[in-house]
């Protein structure tokens, strides 16, 4: 049962044949929310739906992407809550994180928190305190595009929070061979959605005169320049936290060069569309 809380909190999610990490994942919502929307990507073709049934979440099948981004905003439209919490099918709540969500969201300095998302090779835990990830808004000052790979973001105040959101996939996402199987396709479809008509793009508190139009209008331009902007990504990560063990470092690289990756393939679209 669901906490009465006096500021409502619904849980957002986007899923793929999720039915190996579901269970553990509503299993650590339960007595947090009753409002927990999931999109599933594509047709359903695992237990998923009904382990989301037997918890009374809401269940909704969407045409496939193959990426969770283009269902983002969609699983916010369907929530209820004043407070929304962004959860992937493979994390979950430490329990001192669950037990601190009641405080947080009732405190009216702040309007979206971020957490310690400990990096995990799919057997262990290998980061322990780097790195962080936003994951819990106020729904009216939430800033989101759904473009792949884009940060969430506020217009209020965000507050950084020692507490754990545990993400525990079945693989190790940093391998040379998961690079190139899953972050290479990642790449080459934000390389395509680079080129689109970003004031087109479903988007949730952001205005055609925000900023964010024009620097991606400069990337879109000047994409040669940005294959530096992997390096700058590295320090960036590296300088937040990235340098503490071997296995943070090793991310930082391949965040790095999975943004230099993006804007090589925005040449090559560029110059197909020539």
């Amino acid at each position: 049962m669901a906490l009465d809380l006096e500021i409502s909190l619904s849980v957002a999610m986007v899923i793929y044949n999720e039915e190996k990490h579901l269970t553990e994942c509503l299993e650590s919502l339960e007595a947090i929310s009753s409002d927990i929307v999931i999109i599933h990507d594509g047709v359903c073709t695992d237990k998923s739906k009904d382990i989301a049934d037997a918890f009374g979440a809401k269940f909704y099948e969407r045409p496939r992407i193959g990426m969770c981004e283009g269902h983002r905003i969609d699983s916010f439209t369907l929530t209820k809550g004043e407070w929304i919490l962004v959860m992937d099918a493979d994390e979950r709540l430490s329990t001192k994180l669950r037990n601190s969500i009641p405080a947080l969201i009732k405190d009216y300095r702040y309007d979206a928190y971020e957490f310690i998302w400990p990096l995990y090779d799919g057997k262990k835990v290998i980061s322990d305190s780097w790195p962080f990830k936003r994951a819990l808004f106020r729904k009216e000052k939430m800033k989101y595009l759904d473009f792949p790979h884009a940060e969430f973001t506020t217009s209020g105040v965000l507050k950084r929070e020692n507490l754990i959101l545990e993400h525990k996939p079945s693989y190790n996402n940093y391998t040379i061979r998961r690079f190139i199987k899953k972050w290479i396709p990642w790449a080459k479809i934000q390389a395509v959605e680079t080129l689109k008509d970003f004031n087109k793009l479903p988007k949730v508190g952001y205005h055609e005169n925000d900023s964010w139009s024009k620097n991606f209008l400069f990337k879109r331009k000047f994409p040669e320049l940005f294959l530096f902007y992997g390096f700058y990504y590295f320090f960036s990560n590296v300088k937040s936290g990235g340098y503490k063990n071997f296995h943070a470092f090793k991310s930082s690289v391949m965040w790095g060069l999975y943004n230099a990756c993006v804007y090589y393939f925005v040449m090559i679209e560029k110059c197909k569309k020539k």
